[in-house]
């Protein structure tokens, strides 16, 4: 029988046409629900009754099937009956031999083309390695040739200029044989060695005077020259009156005492106007302050009681007998709510109050709110008691409208705080809310939306605050001129630069923000009245960003600059500087790594500069040597330049103003330079050479036989001082007030207690 190929389509379209999968499906369907004993009959006998066209055009599974034997689901699936007519198990296999044998075949091409491919490749990068390393040795043995060539032809252009300087040497030895030439140069000579011969005997003579004996004696000799002459006594009354306001209240009181005329000028009633406690000389008690308030609570405008623990908060109501009293100062005391009441009544003229670090909790500040109408200026820095409730006396009083300064650092305050400050205090102008971790950006919304005067905002350590506080403090607060943000990992260029954009903009403090780029500086070109500026630590800054604040209008007036740490500023911005900014007195560029000599260089060449700190920076004896073109130099610090030496410092000393000096962990640094150093400024009142190990005492004796105004000196951390340089420092330096010998190792405490008794402040690591 020949084989036709039943999956053609002429072959589907007949089938289809007949029904035939129909009544081959209906009819099996039939015999597996009632499974006759002669299936087969039963096939053929409903296959005839299609045939004769009962059901034509009506064929369907359940054709053949009573309607109460119908099951709940196709016996057979749809396409059981279609695969099993239409599919050739013979042609399947065939075709699927054929097609392992066909796969096989291109899987063995394949590999041998890949392998080919491979072994190709292979010998090309061979071949390739072989030339570039030929490449390399002709490129190598070409570059020692150059250089050999360039460093004989310098060579020889180095021993062309020798020869041309021995031949002129040799031609100015020949014309120094007359005899007035050579009498001329042995007189210059003659000079300068007896110069050196008298600075030498100078210092040999200073640093003779180490015993106590020998400086009695001289003080004694140089005590019967001069003459008892009263040249206070001469001056004018108010000029006197002005140089007796200098001294504290025991100066004053022993002044008093020295004569009549001294004891008249004492009694002047304006000397006692202002009265600072504080540094008064004495230890502050109850006592003593009853009678001090006593004699001159008539008079008294003006008091200072900071840190004075002693007192109670009893005998601080005697304040209240002061009428005339405007300005309290109560830093650190013990206050109640019953001071303020009764201060607020005696003294209705309060304009000024300081309450930083004291106990106040919501009742004094009840009182405060209540009973001081005239104040304006009010300092609750670090007062922890004060909660929501005492903010809230604010609205309830009503007292404090004229309040025009508040200081709130480190309280506890929300949002309904500064809502309730601003309801009150329409007339603010200057608020600072430093160290309060719990600042958001409602809290700010809240406060620029009432306190619209403010002029003066600081937001220090304020680390939740976004962008979007800034852009409520732009919008709303037009009239800011300082601005003060520090710490804030969350403020990027979009909020400094919404900031930027206002126009009255004199001071501007954005320290340690790290996400600060270029761009949030972009909108300083329209600032025209800036007059200060602070990026310290905002390391992502660039030349390129300095460069639009140094492009503004108000560049001409910026007075104070500091990049300190902003490591990626460089030489460029110090030229903008020396260019665009005239009147810049103060600088700060430490720890700026790309700032070399060429930058220092160019800034002593500054008119006005009054104070620079280069720390840290790649400077070296150049750089600093130029410093001494810089006249109007006062404070300089060079902390941490290691590459400083003797002989830079020996340059730079001829600079003639400078009173404070930071040579701090200049290494090379010997006792030497800082010889030449001192002896050149015996004016210093400020010096740091802490950590230069070279140091030895023989710097402090320098030190002690030239600089009699010197006030502080840090020289901590040197192994090389002992007892005998702090003998000299005692003996020499007066005045001096403040000395840290921390980590000083050969220095014990016995050399140190005469100089804490004469009242100076000494910092040390030892173990009393």
């Amino acid at each position: 029988m020949e084989y036709h190929d039943t999956q053609s389509k002429d072959a589907r379209k007949y089938l289809s046409a007949h029904h035939i999968p129909e009544a081959i499906e209906a009819s099996l369907t039939a015999a597996a629900i009632y499974r006759p004993a002669n299936p087969l009959l039963t096939i053929l006998r409903d296959l005839k009754r299609v045939k004769s066209g009962d059901f034509d055009g009506l064929l369907s599974w359940d054709t053949f099937i009573d309607e109460s034997d119908l099951p709940v689901e196709r016996v057979f699936k749809p396409c059981f009956i279609v695969a099993h007519i239409f599919d050739n198990p013979f042609v399947r296999e065939k075709y699927h031999q054929q097609m392992k044998r066909a796969i096989e075949h291109y899987s063995r091409v394949k590999l041998k083309k890949y392998f080919h491919m491979l072994k190709v490749f292979h010998k090309h990068r061979i071949a390739k390695k072989v030339i570039d390393r030929k490449n390399t040795n002709k490129a190598t043995s070409h570059f020692n040739s150059k250089m050999r060539k360039r460093c004989l032809s310098v060579w020889i252009n180095h021993s062309q200029v020798y020869k041309a300087n021995v031949a002129r040497a040799i031609d100015l030895l020949l014309k120094s044989i007359s005899y007035s030439y050579l009498l001329k140069c042995f007189t210059y000579w003659r000079l300068f060695t007896k110069d050196i011969h008298w600075k030498n005997n100078y210092f040999q003579k200073q640093a003779l005077r180490q015993s106590n004996e020998n400086n009695s004696n001289s003080l004694h000799d140089a005590d019967d020259n001069i003459q008892d002459v009263d040249y206070i006594s001469r001056l004018p009354s108010s000029i006197a009156t002005k140089i007796f306001k200098f001294l504290d209240l025991k100066s004053r009181i022993a002044c008093s005492m020295v004569c009549n005329s001294w004891h008249a000028l004492l009694q002047d009633c304006a000397l006692y106007t202002e009265l600072d406690l504080t540094n008064s000389g004495f230890k502050i008690n109850d006592s003593l302050f009853h009678n001090i308030l006593r004699r001159y609570k008539f008079f008294l405008y003006h008091i200072k009681l900071e840190s004075c623990n002693q007192l109670s908060p009893k005998s601080l109501v005697n304040l209240k007998e002061c009428r005339n009293l405007q300005d309290v100062d109560l830093t650190g005391c013990q206050v109640k709510a019953p001071l303020f009441q009764e201060l607020g009544t005696g003294c209705p003229f309060i304009t000024y109050l300081n309450l930083s670090y004291c106990n106040v909790d919501d009742s004094c500040f009840a009182h405060i709110a209540k009973n001081f109408p005239s104040l304006k200026y009010l300092d609750l820095s670090y007062c922890v008691l004060l909660t929501e409730a005492g903010f809230y006396y604010l609205v309830t009083n009503k007292s404090l409208r004229n309040l025009a300064h508040l200081n709130l650092s480190g309280c506890k305050i929300n949002g309904n705080c500064l809502a309730d400050i601003g309801q009150c205090c329409q007339f603010l102008t200057s608020f600072i809310l430093d160290f309060i971790p719990a600042l958001t950006d409602e809290c700010i919304s809240k406060l620029a939306a009432t306190c619209f005067r403010l002029r003066i905002l600081s937001l220090i350590q304020a680390v939740k605050i976004t962008d979007k506080a800034l852009k409520f403090i732009s919008s709303n607060l037009t009239q800011l001129e300082k601005i003060f943000i520090e710490g804030n990992k969350l403020i990027t260029d979009s909020g400094v630069a919404s900031v930027m954009g206002l126009r009255n903009l004199k001071q501007i403090h954005i320290v340690d923000c790290l996400r600060l780029y270029d761009t949030g500086l972009k909108p300083c070109t329209n600032l025209r009245m800036l007059s200060v500026l602070n990026f310290t630590d905002c390391i992502r800054l660039t030349d390129r960003g300095i460069k639009h604040v140094l492009a503004s209008p108000s560049a001409f007036h910026i007075q104070e600059l500091s990049l300190t740490n902003c490591i990626r500023v460089g030489d460029h911005t110090v030229q903008k500087i020396v260019n665009c900014c005239p009147n810049l007195t103060y600088l700060s560029v430490a720890y700026c790594e790309n700032i070399t000599d060429v930058g220092v260089v160019m800034l002593a060449h500054h008119p006005k500069l009054h104070t620079l700190d280069i720390s840290g920076c790649s400077i070296d004896d150049y750089g600093v040597g130029s410093l001494r073109q810089a006249q109007n130099l006062v404070n300089l610090s060079m902390a941490e330049c290691n590459l400083v030496t003797d002989i830079g410092i020996e340059r730079m000393s001829k600079v003639e103003n400078v009173k404070c000096l930071n040579l701090s962990f200049c290494t090379n640094l010997s006792d030497y330079g800082m010889k030449m150093l001192i002896f050149e400024r015996k004016c210093l009142t400020h010096l740091n050479i802490g950590g230069c190990k070279l140091i030895t005492n023989g710097t402090l004796s320098s030190i002690a036989s030239v600089c009699d105004y010197l006030l502080k000196l840090n020289i901590s951390e040197n192994k090389n001082i002992t007892d005998k340089g702090i003998r000299l420092i005692r003996n020499g330096c007066k005045k001096l007030s403040y000395l840290n010998v921390s980590y000083c190792p050969k220095i014990t405490y016995e050399s140190i207690a005469k100089l804490i008794q004469n009242n100076c402040k000494v910092i040390h690591t030892m173990n009393v």
